[in-house]
Parts: structure tokens; sequence; C-alpha cells
């Protein structure tokens, strides 16, 4: 294969996996070692991550969802009618 032959082949994938703008072979490359990284891990590993991510996320609804006390405790009436009015 020629270097032209190597351009062209990026181009036609970058195509095809619906990547807009140009695909080197740097990051090709790079994209290919983060997924064997990926697929190398346990399933113990990912478990893991998988838990942070929940626990993270989860956090962050509570964080939206529900008034810790001690915001409670220094809201005036006035601020928790505007709060149940949103």
């Amino acid at each position: 294969m020629t270097a032209n032959d190597y351009e062209e082949a990026l181009a036609n994938y970058a195509k095809e996996i619906e990547l807009f703008g140009s695909l080197t072979l740097a990051a090709l490359i790079d994209s290919h070692r983060y997924l064997r990284s990926e697929m190398s891990k346990s399933k113990e590993e990912q478990r893991a991550e998988t838990e942070k991510i929940r626990e993270y996320v989860e956090g962050l609804l509570m964080d939206q969802t529900w008034i810790k006390i001690d915001k409670l405790r220094d809201m005036t009436v006035m601020d928790l009618v505007d709060l149940i009015g949103e």
C-alpha cells in the first residue's frame, strides 16, 4: 500500500464511523490502545468503575432533588415559598 492508499483508507473509515473531520493514523492508534485497555479490565474492575459512576450520579441527583438540612435551617419562610413555587 502506498501512503495515498492509507490516507484514502483512513478517510473511508472516518466516513464509515460517521466521524466528522479527519482521522489521523495517530488518532486511530490511540483509539485502538484505549479499546484494548478497556477490554483487558476484569469484570471486577468494570463493576467497581460502574459502581463508582453510579454513586456519583446518584449523588448529583440527590443534590438536585433534596434540600439538605443545613440549607433548610438557613432558609426563611419566603425562601421556602419561593422554592415550592419553582
